[in-house]
């Protein structure tokens, strides 16, 4: 009897099973575009019950099969489109094979008043511990490079050498995406396209987690990729003119993506003209020639090409290995007239030193990264391993050709010539490990290792013409290497417990550095950090922390070589050059969309470019140098809201108060200062009808200081407008940077010995033309964020 119950019931199983239905289908995003991995799921009509659920393929197909009979319908949902729910339909044993045909879906577009806005995140938003500036779709990123884009971040400035300093300070840690950034920082950030990437986020008081030496902070820039499987990719074009004509960026994006398996591969071109006026004086106090009047003139190109690799595989469920590398090259060619006039007390030009100087630099910067990130439990522990190796070689060839005129501007002797060779090479091995512990409670543990090992080989030759033969120079000449080892390593926990956060952390840092032949350093420093944050009531935030930072110097800065930059101006090496150690307290009140910051920081052995005056050859030589200490006050506040639903509206401003000390710099037995200064930066974007948009930007900063250099007032202002073309697969912008022409950058140094004032404009006011065209599959924004550890390296280059 039991042995016959068992065959009923499974001959009955067996007949249900044959008896089952199956639904198939096509979902498109629109006529002959299938909406690939849109979700599908059956729903019973009776109850609402969720009876199977599906991603379409590749092609957008979806086939559902073993369904029982019933009344059912489909209810689809894919991003960037609006829910879809099909009609009521039956399957039975009449009819157990349904056929949907094609399903076109609606993208999410809400139309208010004749203006379409499609939905987006605010520009501005605070989390926790950062500002968020989020910039997918954005059109302030269209056109625009890294550096550029950043130059219009809130509370974020961008020197015309490249430097980027926030709120007022320098040493500034910028990561991308967490990737090497070998080479120069600057270099890197110009030849990335600024619609590549999704947010920036700024920390102004980061953690242990993060290497000691952002003593500014923490700019990190995430970038854009594609989680759409199949081929995906963009092609971009930007150029622009002003007194002479850019090429910004030529090139483009394509990444692949299987189940498992993600390619990309990115190529861009540039071909900048270089113009730049450059004016000012020395005024000596203490010298019958009381001024030296300087005026040059530097025109050439910077030819860059920029290719990136990258392989993304996922060896198992929540292990990720991920391999990239990069090749940077740059070819820079300037010409440079200089024209020095030395005036007497009686404002009598006494001689005219003209030198035309030909600068080729080469620069080559090759990146390799292996890392691997895996999930270890359903706790979430994470551990991340990181191998970097990053080649750096560069070299620098000059010629000077100097003529000489007396005060009736005749001739004066022959013409001179100078040359030097300086070629350069830097080895960067990073290894780093992170192990995250969260716990079943609220606390969780965060740990890593670091190593860094940083050899250079650095050679100085200057020659002289002397009767048509190239002499060799050895009184300026030289060769020197240079080595470093950084051993890290650090410890942080964080409790969250209903409206408090707190998080502790400790970083160990030794640092075992030799200049061959002329110092050694053997240092071990700890560098706290501490977070305390509560929700004083819904929407207000209120934050206190602490870190303690490192700034160590540039490679180049310690290595005591003499470069010439004309006939009486150059630059040297300091070897007795020491880290820069900051103190930094933070407290931070989140109002909705208003932030307000209350800093203060500590700074010892503040580096600062400083010059001394050579007498016998009245050669200004410029060094990095220690100053004693400063003292940094600090308020910050930023906002951003829509005042109109067309309309989002952010901006930001700080206000910094120094006090500089030092003694003993170079004809300066003792140096104090006190300055007032900030600076602030305002967004507008507007979206239009038929898919257009506008946007203004603006920024200003008040005279200010940096270590003994006193800077005069700046301005920006940036207007753009863009369109969608070629059916909604490409944007086209039309742009115009600097429209005042007030981003002239003016500098004052003020010893008691000499004044030194500086005036210089880099051809920023342009107008250009930016075009954007995507193929392949629409994409998902992905935020693929990969810290490989080198990254604290990158501005030391």
């Amino acid at each position: 009897m039991k042995a016959l119950l068992t065959t009923v019931v499974c001959l009955l199983a067996a007949l249900s099973a044959w008896a089952q239905g199956k639904v198939s289908g096509l979902i498109l995003e629109k006529p002959q575009s299938p909406a690939s991995f849109a979700t599908v799921v059956l729903v019973a009509v009776a109850d609402s019950a969720q009876v199977k659920a599906r991603l379409t393929d590749e092609n957008g197909v979806f086939t559902l099969d073993g369904i029982p009979d019933g009344t059912y319908c489909l209810r689809i949902s894919y991003m960037g489109f609006l829910p879809k729910t099909t009609e009521a339909f039956a399957l039975n044993a009449t009819t157990p094979v349904r056929e949907l045909g094609s399903i076109q879906l609606v993208e999410n577009v809400k139309v208010l008043s004749e203006v379409v806005v499609k939905s987006q995140k605010p520009l501005l938003e605070r989390k926790s511990d950062r500002l968020v500036m989020n910039l997918a779709n954005s059109p302030i990123s269209l056109g625009r490079n890294a550096s550029e884009l950043l130059g219009v971040m809130p509370l974020v400035a961008v020197g015309p050498d490249g430097g980027i300093s926030l709120r007022g300070k320098s040493g500034v840690l910028v990561l991308i995406d967490g990737r090497p950034q070998q080479g120069g920082l600057q270099a890197i950030l110009e030849a990335m396209p600024a619609d590549d990437i999704a947010r920036i986020e700024v920390i102004t008081n980061p953690s242990a987690r993060y290497d000691a030496s952002a003593t500014g902070g923490v700019i990190n820039i995430i970038t854009r990729q594609s989680e759409k499987r199949g081929l995906t990719g963009s092609t971009r074009l930007t150029a622009s003119q002003g007194f002479r004509p850019q090429l910004h960026t030529l090139g483009g994006t394509m990444t692949y993506r299987a189940q498992k398996l993600s390619l990309l591969g990115q190529y861009f071109f540039a071909n900048r003209q270089l113009y730049n006026d450059e004016t000012g004086y020395r005024a000596f106090r203490n010298d019958p020639l009381a001024l030296i009047d300087d005026n040059t003139q530097t025109r050439g190109r910077v030819v860059s090409h920029n290719l990136r690799l990258n392989a993304d595989w996922q060896v198992a469920k929540n292990h990720l290995l991920s391999f990239t590398a990069s090749r940077n090259l740059s070819d820079t060619r300037r010409d440079m007239n200089t024209t020095t006039g030395f005036v007497n007390t009686n404002t009598i030009t006494d001689s005219t030193y003209r030198t035309d100087a030909i600068w080729d630099i080469n620069r080559r910067t090759d990146n390799y990264s292996l890392m691997y990130r895996g999930t270890l439990d359903s706790v979430g522990r994470e551990l991340t391993v990181i191998g970097t190796y990053t080649p750096f070689a560069s070299s620098t060839d000059q010629t000077f050709g100097i003529n000489v005129f007396d005060r009736r501007n005749e001739l004066r002797g022959p013409r001179q010539f100078l040359r030097s060779f300086n070629p350069v090479s830097i080895n960067i091995t990073v290894a780093q490990a992170d192990y995250s512990h969260p716990t079943r409670g609220n606390w969780s543990f965060v740990s890593g290792l670091k190593r860094v090992r940083v050899a250079t080989n650095n050679t100085l030759r200057q020659e002289t013409l002397i009767d048509g033969t190239w002499r060799f120079n050895p009184a300026i000449s030289n060769q020197m290497a240079y080595e470093e080892n950084v051993t890290a390593g650090y410890l942080m926990s964080s409790l969250k417990a209903k409206a408090v956060t707190m998080q502790l952390g400790m970083r160990a840092e030794h640092t075992l550095a030799d200049v061959r032949g002329l110092r050694s350093f053997n240092y071990l420093s700890w560098f706290p950090s501490v977070f305390l944050q509560k929700e004083v009531a819904a929407g207000r935030q209120l934050s206190l922390s602490y870190s303690r930072r490192i700034t160590r110097p540039a490679y180049d800065d310690m290595v005591p070589f003499y470069r010439l930059y004309d006939r009486f101006t150059a630059s040297e090496g300091n070897p007795l050059l020491r880290p820069q150690f900051d103190d930094v307290v933070e407290l931070n009140y989140s109002l909705g969309g208003v932030n307000m910051l209350f800093g203060y920081t500590y700074i010892q052995d503040f580096m600062s470019w400083t010059p001394r005056q050579d007498v016998a050859t009245r050669t200004t030589v410029y060094a990095q140098r220690n100053l004693d200490r400063v003292n940094r006050l600090n308020l910050a506040l930023s906002h951003s809201h829509s005042p109109l639903k067309w309309w989002q509206l952010s901006y930001s401003g700080w206000v910094n108060y120094d006090r500089v000390e030092a003694n003993a710099l170079p004809g300066v037995p003792s140096y104090n200062a006190r300055q007032l200064y900030g600076g602030f930066n305002l967004s507008s974007l507007f979206t239009l009808t038929n898919g257009w948009k506008a946007e203004l930007t603006a920024n200003y900063y008040t005279p200010g200081r940096t270590g003994v250099y006193q800077e005069q007032s700046i301005h920006m202002i940036n207007l753009g407008v863009t369109r969608p073309v070629l059916a909604g697969r490409g944007t086209l912008k039309l742009w115009a940077n600097d429209i005042t022409r007030g981003n002239v950058f003016r500098t004052t140094i003020n010893y008691p010995t000499v004044e030194i004032f500086s005036r210089t404009y880099s051809d920023s006011r342009r107008v250009g033309l930016t075009l954007l065209y995507n193929f392949g599959k629409k994409t998902v924004d992905q935020l693929n964020e990969k810290k490989l550890g080198n990254e604290s390296e990158t501005g030391r280059l």
